[in-house]
């Protein structure tokens, strides 16, 4: 007769069966008591049925089943968010190749985060969603359940594979429904402890052939580059052996060569591109670490280096807001954009925005930026927090109207809901700049700050006052960056007065 029994060893469940003179522990692989009890019932039932006739062991049988469930789970789940994609595609007009082009970037970019995230298991950034199918499901797992921690790295999997499927389908191949995907994972015996190598050959052609959304002279590039590695390594693609050639050493003699013939911005593009491959491999099971990782020069060397940007001219920041006011609907990207080109914000400051942000101190309108962790906003130093005055023309555009009819939503919520990230600012400007005809590499965004600098300048407006308006350190001697306070010494009336000497 079988009598089970739960029982807490340390931090973790198990579960004893007593058979006449013996027992039997097995451990539960789980710190709560509810699922403890669920997995033991199971056990009970299971051990019941067979009597351990063939010695099955019952924890295997639980462990497979959830494991089967919880893949159920994750693929439904990718389903679903494929499933809603096409059905905004379904609603939306005509993409012009432009709109698709700039689609696929994003889902490269998203495509690339969730690699890292696989690779460097951060269970984290899907949390959020662990917990709502969690909750959709009414499943009883708490967070720091075994089956928890492995939903979330089937969801981290789950992810690479939804922006995979993501981009071929932007490029018009679809994977056809197969009923497999859905069916229990059998039990496989666990692979060899030595992985043989892999061919390089084959490693790099899957490869391609997964991300064939790159445009062709990026694919070129790529393969390029991973020739001349090899070529300065003696290797060839039919001998090399990842496994065994690629060590470090390799890589950092390969690192010594290129930086003697190019820029750091140049070496750490290509190494960006190996980095992505061998990344990819670690992912696919067909390399174990990344031997290029923690290559790379340094930030601040290859800023050094690299070309500064541009200002917008005068014409251009009127042919720019132009386009704007002709083509784009009053929505959040409009306003964000405005507001950058209006005040010289940085886009990182501008789009979390709150609307209690927006104030007025002596019947002039102004934006206060500060610093506060729980609702997300954040400034790059302690000088970026300042009050920002808006400036008669961007009042004459309506902004107050808009601003007004956010604060319907609430003091807390965000002034621009729309946005979620600087990268959303960048894109509006960019495709504006393509439809006003302004075709520049070094105009960005973030050349409105540069126009503002420059303009300041030329408008005469003191040094301080500019570097107030623009969050930067005050110049000069350390009394200044210790004594000056800044409240006091720039009122939000002479900052006003600096902002109505710029115009275009």
């Amino acid at each position: 007769m079988l009598k089970p029994t739960v029982v807490q060893r340390g931090s973790m469940y198990h579960i004893r069966f007593r058979i006449g003179a013996n027992q039997l522990w097995y451990s539960l692989s789980t710190r709560d008591r509810e699922v403890a009890v669920v997995r033991s019932k199971q056990l009970e039932a299971l051990a019941t049925a067979t009597a351990f006739a063939k010695r099955v062991q019952p924890k295997e049988a639980v462990v497979s089943q959830i494991r089967e469930d919880l893949g159920r789970l994750v693929e439904e789940w990718k389903q679903a968010e494929l499933d809603r994609t096409e059905q905004a595609k379904i609603e939306s007009g005509a993409f012009d190749p432009e709109d698709v082009e700039d689609q696929t970037d994003v889902y490269g970019d998203l495509l690339e985060e969730a690699h890292e995230a696989l690779i460097g298991n951060k269970q984290w950034q899907v949390t959020s969603l662990a917990d709502g199918l969690v909750q959709q499901h009414g499943l009883k797992m708490g967070r720091a359940s075994g089956e928890y921690r492995r939903l979330c790295r089937e969801l981290l999997k789950a992810r690479v594979s939804l922006f995979e499927e993501e981009i071929r389908r932007m490029d018009g191949r679809y994977t056809p429904a197969s009923s497999a995907a859905l069916a229990p994972s059998p039990v496989v015996a666990p692979a060899a402890l030595v992985v043989p190598s892999v061919d390089l050959r084959t490693a790099f052609d899957s490869y391609m052939s997964q991300h064939a959304y790159r445009r062709p002279a990026t694919q070129r590039e790529i393969e390029q580059t991973l020739n001349e590695f090899l070529q300065m390594s003696g290797l060839d693609w039919g001998t090399v052996k990842v496994r065994r050639d690629f060590v470090k050493a390799t890589c950092t003699k390969w690192k010594d060569q290129q930086l003697a013939k190019v820029s750091a911005r140049s070496f750490n593009k290509k190494l960006s591109y190996l980095q992505h491959f061998f990344r990819w491999m670690v992912t696919h099971d067909q390399l174990e670490k990344n031997p290029l990782e923690g290559l790379s020069v340094a930030a601040r060397q290859q800023k050094m280096e690299s070309n500064v940007r541009k200002p917008f001219t005068t014409e251009q920041m009127r042919a720019i807001l132009d386009t704007l006011l002709k083509t784009r609907k009053r929505d959040s990207r409009f306003w964000g954009t405005v507001l950058v080109m209006h005040t010289g914000m940085r886009g990182g400051e501008a789009f979390p925005l709150c609307v209690d942000q927006v104030k007025e101190r002596d019947g002039i309108d102004f934006i206060d930026l500060y610093e506060d962790k729980t609702r997300d906003l954040l400034l790059k130093n302690t000088n970026s927090a300042r009050k920002v005055p808006l400036s008669s023309t961007l009042l004459g555009l309506g902004f107050m109207d808009f601003v007004k009819a956010r604060r319907k939503a609430g003091a807390k919520a965000r002034l621009f809901p729309d946005l979620s990230r600087t990268w959303d600012l960048s894109m509006t400007v960019k495709r504006t700049m393509r439809t006003a005809g302004i075709s520049d590499p070094l105009l960005t965004l973030h050349s409105c700050r540069h126009f503002w600098a420059t303009e300041l300048m030329k408008a005469g407006v003191q040094s301080e006052i500019r570097h107030r308006l623009l969050g930067h350190a005050l110049p000069g001697s350390a009394q200044n960056q210790t004594y000056v306070h800044v409240e006091d010494a720039f009122t939000v009336k002479a900052l006003k007065e600096a902002v109505e000497k710029v115009t275009f």
